[in-house]
């Protein structure tokens, strides 16, 4: 029986190195964007958005574009969210206004693919692809 046990747990990992599964759910590298709360200020709706920077690389400079829908789907408004500096295996918090919308009507952000990250070696290209959204929300956000 215990050469059974551990025979699927080698093919579990096995099948994991073969197929390109992740053994873990957890980024270990890449950049992790989470949409952390969403609070109503006056006629605007604060974001915080909590970035985790697990590269190796300090970004000088960090920006996202970003597209808010309602909750029907239909698009609202855009913007450009400036992270400014984050440094290697930092995170950080930054909060946004979206002027004059109410945070109950807002059903999704899209991380769109224009995004400027410069590091000590240069524009990354494609930037977006190291960014992973994840959501504490009720607003999706998602690229």
């Amino acid at each position: 029986m215990l050469l059974r046990i551990r025979y699927l747990c080698y093919s579990a990992i096995v099948a994991s190195l073969i197929c390109g599964l992740p053994m873990t759910t957890q980024a270990t590298d890449g950049i992790s964007l989470e949409l952390n709360t969403a609070i109503q200020h006056d006629s605007n709706c604060r974001l915080h958005f909590l970035l985790s920077n697990n590269t190796t690389h300090t970004f000088s400079d960090f920006r996202i574009e970003i597209a808010f829908f309602d909750n029907s789907g239909r698009f609202v408004n855009h913007a450009t969210a400036d992270f400014l500096k984050v440094g290697a295996h930092k995170t950080v918090m930054r909060s946004f206004d979206v002027p004059g919308q109410q945070c109950v009507h807002l059903g999704k952000i899209l991380l769109n693919d224009d995004a400027v990250c410069i590091s000590e070696n240069g524009a990354i290209h494609e930037c977006v692809e190291l960014i992973e959204p994840t959501h504490r929300t009720e607003i999706l956000f998602f690229k």
